[in-house]
């Protein structure tokens, strides 16, 4: 059963950074790089510094390998229902972590892919950590990426 790890937050309150720190800080052995699903970077030389993007690579914990799917985009249902259809045609797939705002369409895809019996990952494990919104420049948005990444960890 795959775990779904939802970064949940508001507009510009830097959930794709912290997507974009977990993917480029832990996950190793990537085979798949790009700035969505249908457009690759043309090589898996590391994650964009820049834009959304979707990562397939592997995270180790206690010894044991995982396959992780990362999606940053995530603010429509559109976004997700896509990101959500490609994770859907990985075989062995462990654990998806994407974004959505925190309230809205976003979420109520997500929410579908897991309750509904016709989801694409239907009774999956959610889990949730939340971004906080800061001032643009504020020392605080890295401490909170690093919380949000520490998050992650714990919930996988």
């Amino acid at each position: 059963m795959t775990k779904i790890i939802l970064i949940k937050g508001s507009t510009n309150s830097h959930k794709t950074g912290s997507a974009r720190e977990f993917a480029s800080s832990y996950l190793t052995s990537f085979t798949y790089i790009g700035y969505s699903p249908t457009t690759p970077t043309g090589g898996l030389s590391g994650i964009p510094a820049t834009g959304d993007f979707v990562a397939v690579g592997t995270y180790t914990k206690n010894g044991i390998a995982y396959t992780v799917g990362v999606a940053s985009a995530g603010d429509t249902g559109t976004l997700i229902d896509t990101n959500v259809a490609y994770f859907g045609s990985l075989p062995n797939l462990d654990i998806i972590v994407t974004c959505s705002k925190s309230s809205g369409s976003s979420v109520d895809r997500i929410l579908h892919h897991i309750y509904d019996p016709t989801g694409t990952f239907y009774g999956s494990l959610l889990h949730v950590t939340s971004t906080f919104k800061f001032a643009a420049g504020s020392p605080n948005i890295v401490i909170d990426q690093t919380r949000v990444v520490n998050d992650i960890i714990q919930l996988i």
